[in-house]
């Protein structure tokens, strides 16, 4: 389950970035003519941006879930080391018997 996420956010980190390449070619159009001007915001600029944000959003929930799934797989590793570690024998212990005293003394 552990490498199914850790796949599934590696899918989703490589749309993100193929979004962001497609969108890189017409960020030119949206460019203001001037350096210090500004340039109003069109509707092929605003799907831009759009575009952009979700191109980011998805690498970044798919680096997070990649990153979740690999401090999950480390913890799970972790803890079955912890398991196959040589077991101490329990100590033998005396039972207290309540008769005893009075065996003792007889």
């Amino acid at each position: 389950m552990r490498r199914t996420f850790l796949i599934l956010g590696l899918a989703t980190v490589s749309v993100g970035l193929w979004v962001l390449l497609k969108t890189a070619p017409v960020n030119a159009a949206c460019a203001p003519a001037s350096p210090g001007g500004v340039a109003a915001v069109s509707t092929s600029c605003s799907k831009l941006l759009s575009s952009y944000f979700l191109g980011y959003a998805l690498m970044v929930s798919g680096l997070v879930t990649m990153v979740l799934a690999a401090l999950s797989m480390a913890k799970y590793k972790r803890r079955r080391y912890d398991y196959r570690r040589d077991v101490q024998p329990i100590a033998h212990r005396r039972v207290h018997d309540a008769n005893e005293s009075q065996r003792r003394a007889a």
